[in-house]
């Protein structure tokens, strides 16, 4: 079995490399066959391409970058058109996530087509990103029907099914769009907890108020879609 790791970072040169050192720690485990650690630069204006490059001395790993930003979900497809994985976990380039964390969503592979990793506690993170993200996930589950513990991070997907949808958005509402889509066709899921740390440096955008917007506007034209599927 292998496993596509895609990892989507904008200005993140002093995270990239202990991003990437957690996905190798991972890798002794030796619970896939196989893997590649695909880089996705979306547009960088400081020194992250750079060490994206002194990185690809590993065969294992390769690199795209986007001239331009593009968004999280754009930088994201790009990753999964390059990935030839039986598996794909996207793990953001930020070092929010420790090699025990990953490996424990990893070591589920096989018992649903997606596996979910959620967190219900604080944690090292900004309580405000963490109660926005509560109330995100309650308001889509309602709007769509669902019982899903968590709408972003690292989710592992079945590479065969999420290359096979169209993922209508570049922006930050990309997993939800997966997520819905996919489980609305039919895909197993399984939820798992896990702890997130909060970031040793930079800002996560998430919380800028044109990201909000987008997500919000995303989630509306998600609906309409699913409404207009419904009534044919």
């Amino acid at each position: 079995m292998k496993m596509s790791f895609v990892v989507p970072c904008l200005n993140e040169e002093k995270n990239i490399r202990d991003t990437i050192n957690e996905i190798l720690k991972v890798t002794k485990f030796r619970v896939f066959s196989d893997y590649e650690i695909i880089i996705v630069d979306d547009g960088s204006t400081d020194k992250t391409y750079l060490e994206i490059k002194n990185l690809m001395k590993n065969e294992k790993i390769s690199s795209l970058r986007h001239k331009k930003n593009i968004g999280f979900g754009g930088a994201y497809k790009s990753g999964l058109k390059l990935s030839t994985g039986d598996y794909v976990i996207m793990v953001p380039g930020d070092n929010a996530h420790s090699s025990n964390e990953i490996l424990k969503i990893i070591k589920l592979f096989g018992k649903a087509d997606i596996i979910i990793p959620y967190t219900n506690s604080i944690g090292e993170r900004n309580i405000l990103r963490f109660l926005l993200s509560k109330t995100f996930t309650l308001i889509i589950n309602s709007l769509f029907f669902l019982n899903v513990k968590y709408y972003n991070g690292l989710v592992l997907h079945k590479g065969n099914l999420i290359r096979d949808i169209n993922i209508d958005t570049n922006g930050f509402a990309y997993q939800v769009f997966a997520l819905v889509t996919l489980i609305k066709k039919g895909a197993s899921v399984f939820n798992v907890q896990i702890e997130v740390k909060e970031r040793k440096s930079g800002k996560s955008s998430a919380l800028k108020f044109k990201n909000i917007i987008e997500v919000l506007l995303s989630i509306v034209k998600l609906r309409l879609k699913f409404l207009k599927i419904n009534l044919k």
